[in-house]
């Protein structure tokens, strides 16, 4: 089982992929303050995810740049630690690592990604076309997860 996480310190995404096949998906939100209160309550929530799945591979997606929050960092950091301590394999992927996995020969944008998750998976599309129609979109981190799992799973 694969978990894919699109990590932030306002809101997560998450995806459980079997052989291309998604078990489980969403996104969390965080909405207090950064504090460490916060980030045992995510680490909380991706063990009880790792744990109820039999997570053996996480892939995370994660900015092109760091973003120089220290609550980034910290998280990144203590999910780091909670892979190495589960002896769980992890891969990290940007989202140009991302976009030119699904269009290596045209110039593509994180909008030309999350259609191309969409339609690989049907029973995403009333989010995909809700997260269009939306001026906030809420929904990019799930997609994002999804990719990483899916660039995961697909180069074994």
């Amino acid at each position: 089982m694969i978990l894919g996480i699109s990590p932030g310190t306002r809101s997560c995404g998450f995806a459980v992929m079997r052989e291309k096949e998604l078990k489980k998906f969403g996104v969390q939100s965080f909405k207090c303050k950064w504090s460490d209160g916060k980030l045992i309550g995510i680490l909380y929530g991706l063990s009880q995810l790792i744990t109820r799945h039999k997570i053996q591979h996480v892939a995370v997606k994660i900015p092109d740049r760091m973003p120089r929050s220290i609550g980034y960092a910290q998280l990144i950091g203590a999910m780091n630690a909670l892979f190495e301590q589960r002896k769980i394999t992890v891969r990290y992927y940007t989202l140009t690592d991302l976009t030119q996995r699904y269009a290596p020969k045209r110039k593509t944008n994180k909008a030309a990604l999350i259609g191309y998750i969409a339609h690989q998976y049907p029973e995403l599309l009333p989010l995909y076309r809700r997260e269009q129609e939306c001026s906030k979109p809420y929904h990019d981190k799930l997609f994002e997860a999804i990719a990483a799992a899916h660039c995961f799973e697909t180069r074994k």
